[in-house]
């Protein structure tokens, strides 16, 4: 079985609870929300294809370290059905954390076509990105998006309010991969057009949003 991965990171400290999260971006997405901050993440672009168990071998390096819980995002996870359970079934093996998915698919379609990997999971995030709602909500790009805490763990874990905790303080991350810099987390509204102001004036040249 083949899957589209666009990146892994490690730790991620802000895309669901706890500071040492690994974070799987899957790579590919039919949804092409207007606004989408990753937008680099929609071609089905085989050059990010490999074999699932070359996937698994890379992540199984992370048994070794502290995985408070693994974060799937994207890209479109649920655009990957087959190899996104079999995905989710090895990673149970490899964290005793919790399994946080975002996707900008409506919950109704998702629990009607895959209910079978819903049981897989603990925290989904539904719901297209729409770029005309604010964006306040802990955890999702915007306020229409919601959470929801499918498994006792989850329910164990997470505030019952979740759906209305707004943010305090965005805590957002950089990876360098090559010679490309990713940014990982939700920026305010905004935020990414004043960033990329900042680098153009200082003769950078950052490409398009």
């Amino acid at each position: 079985m083949k899957i589209l991965v666009g990146k892994i990171h490690y730790p991620v400290k802000n895309l669901g609870l706890g500071s040492h999260r690994l974070g799987i971006w899957l790579q590919g997405c039919a949804i092409h929300c207007n606004g989408c901050i990753n937008k680099d993440t929609w071609p089905f672009d085989e050059r990010y294809e490999i074999e699932l168990k070359e996937l698994v071998s890379t992540l199984s390096k992370f048994k070794r370290k502290r995985v408070d819980g693994v974060t799937i995002s994207g890209g479109e996870p649920f655009d990957q059905p087959e190899a996104l359970l079999a995905l989710l079934k090895y990673l149970r093996n490899l964290t005793d954390g919790d399994i946080f998915v975002y996707s900008g698919y409506p919950y109704a379609r998702i629990s009607r076509l895959h209910s079978e990997i819903l049981k897989n999971i603990d925290v989904l995030v539904s719901e297209p990105f729409i770029e005309s709602v604010s964006g306040r909500l802990i955890w999702r790009g915007s306020d229409n998006q919601k959470i929801h805490l499918l498994s006792a763990m989850a329910r164990r874990l997470y505030p019952k309010n979740i759906n209305k905790i707004e943010y305090v303080h965005r805590k957002m991350q950089f990876s360098v991969m090559g010679d490309e810099i990713f940014m990982i987390g939700i920026p305010a509204r905004n935020d990414m057009e004043k960033l990329y102001e900042l680098l153009r004036q200082r003769g950078l040249n950052c490409g398009k949003l």
